[in-house]
Order: structure tokens, then sequence, then C-alpha cells
């Protein structure tokens, strides 16, 4: 199991309007199964009212090669990092290709 603590720090350009700067402390977990599946969980606390909820995902990762790796998650995270209402499910497929 690897963990991590810490704090994601954001300056929001003051272009778009008042400029505010976020700190927001965070803990991750992935855990390491057979086969080199991996779990991976973060949980980033609310700390702004620009949040609408606190972000929260959480990942399955499994190799199906050693070029090829399926993944399906879920996260409320928005582009720009701040936290939505509702869960979004995704699945995605990672190709490594070599560069020679």
């Amino acid at each position: 199991m690897l963990g991590s603590v810490g704090i994601m720090y954001i300056n929001l350009d003051p272009d778009v309007g008042d400029s505010e700067s976020l700190t927001r402390p965070f803990v991750n977990l992935e855990f390491t199964g057979e086969g080199g599946t991996t779990l991976g969980l973060e949980y980033r606390w609310k700390d702004d009212d620009m949040d609408c909820k606190a972000v929260f995902s959480a990942v399955l990762r499994h190799p199906l090669s050693e070029e090829t790796t399926v993944e399906v998650g879920t996260t409320n995270a928005s582009p720009t990092g701040l936290g939505l209402d509702d869960q979004d499910w995704f699945v995605r497929i990672g190709m490594d290709l070599p560069m020679q």
C-alpha cells in the first residue's frame, strides 16, 4: 500500500474575477494486488465556497499486457480541480507507444 498526504495550492487568475488562492489538504491511498491490479483513492477537503463538494476520486487499474492498461473510476473533480455535486464515471484504455 502506498499513501500520501499533502496540500494542493491553486492561485486563481485575477483576470477571471477576484484573485483568490486556495489551499486544500488531501489524502491518497493506493492498494496493489496480484497481477499488478491497483486501486487508488483520493479525498480532498472542501476549503472554499467555490467547491460544491469535497473532491473524491477512485480508480481501478488493471494491466492487460506490458503496453496496455484499462482503468475504471469515478470522480467529482472538474477540469479546474474544484469539487462538483455529481460523481462522473470514466473508462480509459492506456497504451504505451515506444519512441525510437
